[in-house]
């Protein structure tokens, strides 16, 4: 499809939306109250000094940032703005220069006009069909939400770009990317709890968006067609069952000579939605869910399964080659003062026996919770036990290797919330534990198994003296790491004061804070920091605020080397 054409369906998409909406109820649009125009600036400076002699960042640094919206009875329009020293700018080709660029600072804008039921979407804007089809990617273009609150029909429309053409090989990174477009449609028929709907999705690569592209080798023009069904159903009262099945078509070469892909003729007879070749795929993903809830108790199982080749290029990121099932039991004791919690699974990958090593996972976890009647105290506790196990064929020793990792984990918390000489005071504790296990042998040849072995514990309180608008709090962290007989751990207190201090006009808040950390590698001291961070907001009117804040870092490492690192930052914000 030309960029003429896409040209010409967004006009024509766009103003047929204009007209549909121009032509309801002109009379909303004499009220001036309804157009409104808000949003913030936010500028930012900061000092960075270090004693090192490697650097972290930069001695100066600035950044403005900008949020706006404009909103009127029809549509609203969310414009965003970032300017920093970091963003190198051509003014004197501005526009070639954004198009040219990886990143885009100030080039992704949009608005999604609505009336009653009917959205539409124009510029840099975000779907979602299902979590196999279209799952919330990104896209500069168009698109249309028709979702009536009683209505039995609803369907999303969608077309646009969703990946910019990359001509530029970055450093370390011998790839390019080529310019996709793509469309569909979801169309569901029903109400919230009982419905059936049907997906389109088609996306594909441009191949002449980039140079070289009919030789290249890091990168090949792709092209992927979805098609799926989801389903809602709430059998009664306490039962209710969901599901989605969705088959994804996937070209991983275009260039290649159009094919047929045996034993699927309706792909090979699908025209322009899909070419196959001898990079194309079929496969497919599910997901069951059956959930059955009472006043007490909640009981749910769901059961997962997506093919090794399983991909759309609808979602920026999706796991495959895997099928789990699990299930999950909720339940509430002493009129919901005491809350149970149980999950348990098991999952698997190596779907389709090609691959030369197969894991088995195992999880299950129990989690508790409790307050009284008064809410003076709560204890929270939970344990959960991984089981991890993978087989794998070596072919060059003829025998099988096995992998085992298993890893418990046990966390406690306590809290008590009670007064002192009139003022609130919080105190908790929380404890954290985690055992995990990795061994190995190959045929009778017993590995050496590694055994870690983790330790957190933390008591603190929180004290509101609100009579003198000030907040006290305390804090004792220590940590001990178990691997292989080699132990390192630390300990140190955190202490910060924040008060507020009341003028004739606003209110200023200051913040104080000292933290130490010692570290010990075999309870052998091995070093320290020392924190310290001092901070100012004031309040210069309802819209508008300034803060300072100063930070100051010492580390000592064990060689008695002194390490010196200071950061400043002055902010100030407008809202409107």
């Amino acid at each position: 499809m030309s960029k003429i054409l896409r040209f010409i369906l967004i006009v024509i998409f766009s103003l047929y939306n204009i007209q549909f909406l121009y032509s309801q109820e002109l009379s909303s649009f004499k009220d001036k109250n309804q157009y409104k125009f808000s949003g913030s600036i936010n500028l930012q400076s900061a000092l960075y000094f270090s004693s090192d002699s490697v650097k972290l960042r930069d001695p100066f640094f600035w950044q403005l940032s900008g949020n706006f919206n404009i909103s009127t009875p029809i549509f609203t329009i969310p414009i965003s703005l970032t300017l920093s020293q970091q963003q190198k700018f051509d003014f004197d080709n501005f526009l070639q220069s954004q198009k040219n660029a990886v990143t885009q600072p100030f080039n992704q804008f949009g608005m999604s006009p609505k009336y009653k039921s009917l959205t539409t979407h124009i510029g840099y804007r975000s779907l979602k069909f299902s979590e196999f089809s279209l799952s919330g990617n990104q896209f500069m273009g168009i698109g249309t939400d028709f979702s009536p609150k009683n209505g039995i029909f609803k369907c999303k429309i969608v077309y646009g770009r969703f990946a910019k053409a990359i001509d530029t090989i970055l450093p370390g990174d011998f790839s390019k990317t080529f310019e996709r477009w793509g469309y569909g449609i979801n169309t569901i028929i029903g109400n919230d709890k009982n419905n059936f709907g049907l997906i389109l999705f088609k996306a594909k690569d441009i191949s002449n968006s980039i140079s070289g592209f009919d030789t290249l080798v890091t990168s090949q023009p792709a092209d992927n067609l979805v098609f799926g069904i989801t389903t809602k159903h709430k059998i009664n009262k306490k039962i209710n069952f969901d599901a989605e099945i969705d088959w994804s078509a996937y070209t991983y070469d275009t260039r290649r000579e159009d094919s047929k892909l045996e034993g699927y003729t309706y792909l090979n007879n699908s025209g322009f939605l899909f070419y196959a070749n001898t990079t194309s795929y079929l496969s497919k993903a599910m997901n069951y869910n059956l959930n059955f809830k009472e006043e007490k108790f909640n009981v749910k199982l769901s059961y997962r399964r997506i093919d090794p080749e399983y991909r759309t290029m609808g979602s920026v990121y999706l796991n495959n080659d895997f099928e789990d099932i699990s299930g999950t039991l909720k339940y509430k004791f002493l009129k919901g003062r005491l809350n149970l919690g149980l999950t348990g699974g098991i999952q698997r990958n190596n779907l389709n026996k090609t691959k030369v090593s197969e894991t088995l996972r195992l999880i299950n976890s129990i989690s508790s919770n409790y307050s009284p009647v008064d809410n003076k105290w709560n204890l929270n506790f939970g344990f959960s036990n991984f089981n991890s196990q993978s087989q794998m064929s070596v072919v060059n020793f003829g025998d099988t290797m096995r992998f085992a990792q298993i890893t418990k984990s046990l966390n406690l918390q306590y809290s008590l919330n009670s007064k002192l000489k009139g003022n609130n005071l919080s105190s908790f504790f929380s404890f954290n534990f985690q055992d995990a296990n990795v061994g190995s042998n190959i045929g009778s040849i017993n590995q050496q198994e590694t055994k870690t072995n983790f330790y957190n514990a933390s008591i603190g309180s929180s004290l509101i003296l609100s009579k003198v608008n000030t907040n006290i709090n305390l804090l004792i962290n220590a940590v001990n790491n178990i691997s292989n007989e080699l132990s390192s751990s630390g300990i140190g207190p955190t202490l910060s004061i924040s008060k507020g201090f009341k003028t004739k006009k606003n209110q200023i808040r200051t913040n104080l804070s000292f933290s130490y950390l010692k570290s010990y590698v075999e309870w052998v001291s091995s070093g320290q920091i020392i924190n310290s961070v001092c901070s100012l907001n004031y309040q210069i009117s309802k819209k508008q605020t300034l803060s300072l804040n100063t930070s100051l870092s010492q580390r000592k490492i064990s060689n008695n080397e002194n390490l010196f690192e200071s950061i400043t930052t002055l902010n100030y914000n407008l809202r409107f």
